[in-house]
């Protein structure tokens, strides 16, 4: 979906500004970082795991890298927001080998959306009719961010949900694909 230009720095903000403040403030506070297979919900912990690892995510950012121009853009004429999952905002920085890029995902619950049809917006010191299709109320925690094939995890629930991604259950299917090629080889 595109965004006025407007709201470039809220864009920045909400998504890239808050992740890279968070983890400066917490890195002095004894931030720590680990693989995600040993997460345990601790605080002052951020997880990380291989994009090759959560089949969703790899398949999204295969999409937006490769295969852009055949996304369709959003619209509420054409599909419902109530479908819509997240949000993710790709950013590109210059780096030693040209431009670099990375994301940021957020999870967009449902009750996040305001309907034009069902609200009313306050102006001065009357309530009006809302002006626009939907509002939306733009989660401001640090949630998943992607980079240089890995997915940084903020928030475990948030990034299962998303991705719905089983850590469990991968696990136990790597093995049955393990145990299958070893019988095969033998």
């Amino acid at each position: 979906i595109r965004y006025s230009d407007k709201l470039t720095g809220a864009v920045k903000s909400l998504f890239m500004q808050e992740a890279a403040s968070y983890i400066i403030k917490e890195a002095e506070k004894g931030l720590e970082c680990r693989d995600y297979e040993k997460a345990d919900g601790e605080e002052k912990v951020v997880y990380r795991a291989s994009l090759s690892k959560v089949s969703r995510a790899e398949t999204l950012i295969h999409l937006i890298e490769h295969e852009y121009k055949d996304i369709d853009y959003f619209s509420e004429n054409e599909y419902d927001f109530k479908k819509v999952k997240g949000i993710i905002a790709k950013f590109t920085y210059p780096g030693e080998d040209g431009m670099k890029t990375f994301y940021i995902a957020k999870i967009l619950p449902a009750s996040s959306a305001l309907r034009g049809a069902s609200s009313w917006e306050i102006n001065g010191e009357s309530f009006e009719p809302f002006s626009a299709e939907i509002a939306l109320k733009m989660p401001d925690d640090n949630q998943v961010a992607i980079v240089d094939g890995n997915i940084i995890v903020f928030n475990q629930a948030k990034f299962e949900n998303l991705f719905q991604y089983d850590y469990k259950s991968q696990v136990i299917a790597e093995a049955k694909a393990n145990g299958l090629t070893e019988l095969k080889g033998h």
